[in-house]
């Protein structure tokens, strides 16, 4: 079984609703409470279990060179336990929970109205701070629960730039899965 590791349960919760909304059944999503943890967890799986990991992180930055760095530093971390097993790391800029403003039609009908230019700029580079905003201290909470009631605006957000090469990979680790069955029977 295909595992997607995040860093906290709402992004669990979040992933949970992106797989459901596009019918990806039989994958464990997992939170491990914070990045290093995160890291530990996921290759825990790749050592113990054997089975595919996504292991999806904030990047904590929109600073390109810091993101190459820290995404070979987190895929370095997962090929330490992968053997041959698919493993990848994701990182999500700057923050996982630019995902939700990533779709204007799920923001402006939880504000009643689109984001302004300048609050879409500022989202850029801090999606947390324009969701407390805008939504309050319990802003990514109750934009979560939202997502969990509604699959359309899930599946568009499933789409994002951001979310979609995680998708895929799970997609591909489960045909890696699959074949993997059929020739160990």
């Amino acid at each position: 079984m295909t595992t997607l590791v995040t860093e906290g349960i709402l992004d669990e919760r979040l992933w949970r609703a992106l797989l459901r909304a596009t019918r990806q059944d039989g994958v464990r999503v997992l939170s491990a409470g914070g990045r290093s943890a995160a890291v530990s967890k996921a290759n825990t799986i790749l050592v113990l279990r054997d089975e595919p990991v996504a292991l999806v992180l904030d990047a904590d930055t929109s600073d390109r060179r810091l993101l190459e760095n820290e995404t070979a530093t987190a895929r370095f971390a997962l090929q330490l336990g992968a053997d041959d097993v698919p493993a990848e790391a994701f990182l999500i800029v700057p923050a996982t929970e630019a995902l939700y403003l990533s779709d204007d039609a799920f923001i402006a009908q939880m504000l009643g109205r689109p984001l302004t230019e300048v609050q879409r700029v500022r989202a850029e580079y801090e999606p947390q701070r324009v969701i407390r905003e805008l939504l309050g201290a319990d802003g990514v909470r109750r934009l979560v629960e939202r997502l969990e009631a509604d699959a359309q605006a899930a599946e568009r957000i499933a789409r994002s730039d951001a979310a979609a090469p995680v998708l895929a990979f799970i997609e591909s680790s489960r045909a890696w899965e699959r074949a993997t069955e059929a020739i160990t029977g």
